[in-house]
Order: C-alpha cells, then structure tokens, then sequence
C-alpha cells in the first residue's frame, strides 16, 4: 500500500463525510514521499579498502609471522579483533548488499580457501568451476585453458589432510583441481598425515614453482607423512618458508649431498625439532633477514645443527624471534599438533654474539627465560620481552623479568632503542600500581636514552602536572603498602 492509498484509507475513517463537505481535501495535507539513501559516491578503492579493514586477518594475507614491533592498540570496538568466523560472515553480507558492492567484495571472498575435508573441497571446486569462462583458443591444438572468474582472486590456499577420506588419492586429485583453477595463489600451507604422492608434489611444483611467495609445510606430528628436501628447490621466488613442523626422508640427516638455492627468501620459521634445523642447514640463503625459531624440544639435543645454522645463516640475520610451541600452535587454529610446553628455553645470548650475528637488529623472547648475561652487541636496536605478569614487574621482586630489563643497559648495546613488552598491556592490568611501577622502568630507562614500551607501544612518562602530584615520599609510601617496607622508589 503505497502512502497516498494509506492516508485516504486513514482519512475516510477519522472523517467520514470528507468527500461530501469539500473541507478536506489531499491537497490539505502535504504529500510524503519516501526518502532513498544513495550510498556515498566514492572510489572503488576507498571502499575496497574499507572493506579490507572490516575483514582484515593476518594469517588469512600470509604465513609470515606478525612482527611484534607492529603497533597493535587495544581495541576499543564490542566485537574486538576479527575472527574467522566473523570475517567469513561479513564478506558473505558484503556481496549481498548491492551489485557495486558484490564487484568489489567478491575478491575478498575468495582470497582465503581453505579445504578441510573432501565435502568442502568438492563444494569449492563446484563454484569455482561453475565461474569458469570459456576457452581462450578454442580453435587452438593445445589443451583449452579454462579461467575462473571467482579463483583468479585467490591468494593463499590452506589445505588439511585430517578429515576422514582426506588421505586419498581422489581427494587430492580435487585439490589440485582447484589449484589449476587458482593461478595466482602466493601463499600455500599443507598439513599432511599420510605421505604426499610424487605426482601430486610434482604439480604443485609445476604449477606454483615460478609464483609461489610463501610455503608452510606441516607433517611434525606423523611419522608416516614426509616429503623430500628437494620439493623445496622447485620454489625459486620464495620470499617466506615455514618448515617448523616438517620431518622430510631423512636424506639432510645422512649427510647426503644435497644443496637447494632460494636467493629471494628472507624469513625463515623453523623449530628446535632435529629435522627442521636439518632441512634448514642443507638451504642457501643469501637474502635470509628474519628468523623465527620454535621451541619444540630440548636445545640440547640440536646443538651442533643450531651451531652449524649460525654458522651458515647468522651473519646476514636482522631480526630473531624465539617463541615456544604452545604460542606458536595457537596461532594456527585448524590444526592437530599436539606439543607438549617445553621445559627448556633455548638462551638468546647464541644470537647477540657478534661473530655470528653482527648484523642483528630485533630480538623477541620470552620473559621465564633464565637469567643469562647477555654479551655487548654493536648493532642491537629493539628488544621485545613476551609473557610479562604484572607482579613480575614489581623491582624487589627476584624474577627472570627483571634480571632480563636490568641487564638492557646502554653500555651492553650502545645502539638501543626500544625495549617493548610484547602482548602487555598496562592498562590492561587489574594491579593498580602498574602504572606507577611501570612508569619507574620507563624512566628508568628514558635517563639512558631508551624507550620503554608496553603492548601497544605507548611510552609512559610523568608530565609536569603529574611529577609535582606524585611526590617520590608518596610513591614510596604507596608502593610500600603494597609490598612491604623493603621496597625502595628510585627516579
């Protein structure tokens, strides 16, 4: 019912005799008319980008790990930091809006593929090809190449081997079907439970081999599933390499000649896992800049693999980040691998010598290291502390946290910088003399010419108004109240 027909029905109830008197008239009443909203006019790219912004996930763009120095503030929206769940919701609402908006999201649906099991691979590769257009030369002797419309945007393809029917033949003839229907992949990552037929490794080879910017590899966790080092060596553009959970033939551990080339890669993710570090020695890596290094299993046992990489790899390294399982499985959700939280810490002091890595810049790890006295470093430039508790904070108190923030001194590492609290956050804390507490290592810090930084990389200071309200007598009256009397406030 349109709202003319509405006013008139509306009317003749309220004064039924309006038609005969003449008084009331639609002419006495102004017409309404409905509103339409236009989106605003702006580029296709401002909205892609908004588009990107409300879908964003790192793992989703690439393998590499997140660098922690990269500002992350503390989300202040009710939905927090994207899901994957909640970003495969929005873009699936994204192309259902309007015909503009389905020509720029469509890409963003289909940059991400993951294949779980069978089922799901058969329903993508039902949709990609049911998007292909037809022959480019049909009149042509060669093979017609099909191209579809929604694979050409596709971008990183996960694929898992855990669901039931997945370690088939057949299943992996579909996912290669999907991969010819995706060229411009540049991120893969396979998760393998049974060994990968050399045919199939032989087209993924052939397809990727010449484009391919980012490889993970997982068979850690199955000692059935492994894949020859020189797979490897099909991929000569490889910009990043994660190889913390492969097992590979053997052939690295027997010694055996094998070499593989990769001039253009420049981060490298292994594990303290034998075969990793193994895989890792047999690489040429001229280019290599970032290493990021999980602890799986005792450093002890890998000692002269980890020596030989130094050895091989540490003078071209910038950045290391030493990690442990538990953090670095949780990042990759999907996955069974079931590592137990090592018990070992493997001592950053390897990486500050300047034989071996001279040319260091960043350096991550975790705050429950044991205490070590770290060597004097020329080039050191950012420090990043992961795990940091409140309490461990506290100066009185014996920690490895603050033996780690005491041995940061300008005369150890005349080139510092930053010292960053990776994923701490002091407003985030419950303690209320955090900030305070927090604010006595930053200046403490700041007299060195050093920036002390929390999670979000906000640096804490006192301003004028501040340093005259809290008096040092109050601070050390609060911080005893806290404490004990023993606790003694430096500024």
């Amino acid at each position: 019912m349109s709202l003319d027909a509405l006013y008139r029905f509306v009317l003749g109830i309220v004064f039924p005799f309006h038609r005969r008197c003449g008084v009331f008239t639609l002419s006495s009443m102004p017409r309404v008319h409905g509103e339409h909203r236009t989106l605003p006019q702006l580029p296709p790219d401002i909205w892609l980008e908004i588009f990107q912004f409300s879908t964003y996930i790192h793992r989703a763009k690439t393998i590499e790990p997140l660098d922690p120095f990269v500002l992350t503030p503390l989300s202040n929206d009710a939905m927090a930091v994207n899901s994957h769940h909640t970003s495969w919701r929005t873009k699936c609402a994204l192309v259902l809006v309007c015909r503009p908006w389905r020509k720029i999201a469509i890409q963003l649906l289909y940059e991400h593929l993951v294949m779980k099991s069978p089922r799901r691979a058969k329903q993508i590769l039902a949709v990609l090809s049911g998007s292909c257009q037809s022959p480019n030369d049909a009149i042509s002797s060669k093979p017609p190449i099909f191209s579809s419309e929604y694979g050409k945007w596709t971008r990183h393809l996960e694929i898992f081997t855990h669901a039931r029917g997945a370690t088939r033949f057949h299943y992996l003839q579909i996912v290669f079907d999907i991969m010819k229907l995706c060229p411009n992949v540049r991120m893969l990552s396979g998760s393998w439970v049974a060994e990968t037929p050399d045919q199939f490794l032989a087209g993924i080879a052939f397809m990727y081999g010449k484009s391919l910017e980012g490889l993970y590899w997982n068979e850690f966790t199955y000692s059935s599933a492994f894949t020859p080092l020189g797979f490897f060596s099909a991929f000569r553009a490889l910009n990043i390499l994660d190889i913390r959970h492969y097992v590979g033939d053997g052939k690295a551990k027997n010694n055996l000649p094998l070499i593989i080339s990769m001039p253009e890669l420049r981060s490298l993710v292994l594990s303290t896992y034998p075969s990793s570090l193994e895989a890792a020695n047999s690489l040429i890596l001229p280019s290599l800049r970032n290493l990021t290094i999980d602890v799986t299993v005792d450093p002890a046992i890998v000692e002269e693999s980890l020596s030989t990489f130094l050895k091989l790899h540490g003078m071209t390294l910038e950045s290391v980040e030493i990690t442990s399982s538990a953090s670095s499985n949780a990042d990759r959700d999907g996955e069974d691998v079931l590592l137990p939280s090592p018990s070992r810490h493997l001592c950053p002091g390897r990486f500050l010598n300047p034989d071996t890595c001279q040319n260091l810049r960043s350096l991550i790890f975790s705050a429950k290291t044991p205490q070590f006295t770290p060597p004097s470093h020329p080039n050191l430039r950012r420090v990043g502390l992961r795990g940091i508790k409140p309490d461990s904070l506290y100066p009185n108190k014996a920690c490895s946290t603050r033996s780690h923030l005491k041995a940061l001194t300008r005369e150890r590492f005349p080139k510092l910088e930053v010292v960053r609290t990776i994923d701490f956050l002091v407003d985030a804390a419950a303690d209320f003399m955090i900030p305070d507490i927090f604010l006595w290592w930053s200046e403490k810090f700041d007299k060195q010419g050093i920036d002390f930084q929390d999670g979000a990389g906000v640096l804490w200071l006192y301003s004028d108004a501040d340093a005259e309200a809290n008096t040092t007598e109050g601070l050390e009256v609060a911080a005893a109240e806290v404490v004990g009397p023993n606790w003694v406030w430096r500024r």
